[in-house]
This record gives C-alpha cells, structure tokens and sequence, in this order.
C-alpha cells in the first residue's frame, strides 16, 4: 500500500516538473528538491525517469525542456 502511495507522489511530481518546465526552459535539482520537500537523489531520480520517457532532456545539475530554447 505505501509503494502505491509513493508511486502516486512521484506520478504528481513529475507532472509538476513538467509543469514547471512549460514556464521555464530549464529547471535546477535544488529548485526540485526545495519545491517539494525531497531529497536531491529523489529529484534526480524524477528527471532521470523523465528523460527516459522521452520528456525532458538531462542537464548537469537539472534538465531542459525539449520544445523551449
């Protein structure tokens, strides 16, 4: 039940992320990690899993939007 818990935090997160790029075409770690009370390896962990899905590319440091420049 907890991981379902977690994995619905996550889910809402990376949404917010995506979110957050919209607006700004880069977004930092820290800005992350501060944004929503996690660690810097669970904020990495979101834009690593966001990359991967193809919606964000990786930066040192944070990631960049792929539609703004």
């Amino acid at each position: 039940m907890a991981q379902a818990t977690n994995r619905a935090f996550a889910d809402e997160r990376r949404a917010a992320i995506m979110e957050m790029l919209e607006h700004n075409a880069s977004v930092q770690v820290a800005e992350i990690a501060q944004t929503f009370g996690v660690s810097s390896v669970t904020a990495r962990a979101d834009l690593d899993a966001l990359a991967e899905s193809g919606k964000l590319r990786r930066t040192h440091g944070g990631a960049v939007s792929l539609h703004k420049r």
